[in-house]
């Protein structure tokens, strides 16, 4: 799982890893995760609300820093 640290994303967690009942029915949206296509290795490269919450997503991060 990857975190989001910014104050408008939802309940800390980035949106690749929600569904549309999580946001109470509401679009799930966001910028950064669609303009990287939702690929979790270049979020975790790119966005600089984005951080690791899981050994896997950490292995990522460091792998591409």
């Amino acid at each position: 799982m990857i975190r989001c640290k910014s104050r408008y994303g939802f309940y800390d967690r980035c949106i690749i890893d929600m569904d549309g009942l999580e946001t109470r029915g509401g679009t799930i949206g966001c910028d950064i995760a669609e303009d990287l296509d939702f690929n979790r290795a270049e979020i975790l490269r790119k966005c600089e609300h984005a951080e690791p919450a899981d050994i896997h997503d950490a292995a990522l991060k460091e792998l591409w820093s």
